[in-house]
């Protein structure tokens, strides 16, 4: 019985680890398509100049 819960706990920990995980890589993939914008118009600014 005290097996069935540990595991229980443990797959629980686990997926909201994965969701945490996920979450900062959703974000940091959004920061890096927010830079990307930024250098291709600073680079398009730099070309019209």
């Amino acid at each position: 019985m005290t097996g069935k819960i540990d595991t229980t706990m443990g797959y629980r920990r686990a997926r909201k680890t994965m969701a945490t995980a996920m979450g900062r890589w959703q974000m940091s993939k959004q920061q890096h398509r927010l830079d990307w914008t930024r250098l291709s118009q600073q680079l398009l600014l730099g070309l019209l100049r």
